[in-house]
């Protein structure tokens, strides 16, 4: 399963999709209007415009406009991050106070990004794995790992 985040100008909401890549599950967590009316038309928009698959949810993603989606990691606790960083060396609980001073937004960036660079570890065996603290300290999630 995987879930996004959407925001628009007036109205923010999570999607859920199941592992046949389908929406399963939307949750509208916020309209920013007073009239109920317009609620309702924003809505309407909305629900006309929402993917109903991931890959037209990312292809959204990937566009630049007036909604903006974002993947959400299924866990944004340290645990999670240590199971799937996965190289146990180094200082545990100084990398857990560098993860729990992050924002959510930049914990779930990390989540994110992790998968992309240990592939990107794999195709390039020469480069050192950094400690999980010093990808956390010095933002390398932020980095581009293209493969």
């Amino acid at each position: 399963m995987r879930s996004f985040l959407i925001k628009g100008q007036s109205l923010e909401a999570k999607a859920t999709y199941n592992e046949n890549e389908l929406l399963c599950l939307l949750e509208i967590t916020q309209v920013s209007a007073s009239d109920t009316h317009f609620d309702f038309q924003v809505i309407k928009g909305f629900l006309k415009w929402l993917p109903t698959n991931t890959t037209d949810i990312e292809t959204a993603m990937a566009t630049k406009g007036p909604i903006m989606v974002t993947e959400i990691a299924p866990d944004l606790s340290f645990t999670a991050f240590w199971t799937t960083y996965d190289y146990k060396i180094g200082n545990k609980s100084r990398a857990e106070a560098t993860w729990n001073k992050l924002k959510t937004e930049e914990r779930n960036a990390c989540m994110l990004k992790v998968k992309q660079y240990k592939n990107w570890l794999k195709v390039n065996p020469t480069i050192a794995h950094l400690y999980a603290e010093t990808f956390l300290s010095q933002r390398r999630w932020e980095n581009e790992f293209k493969i």
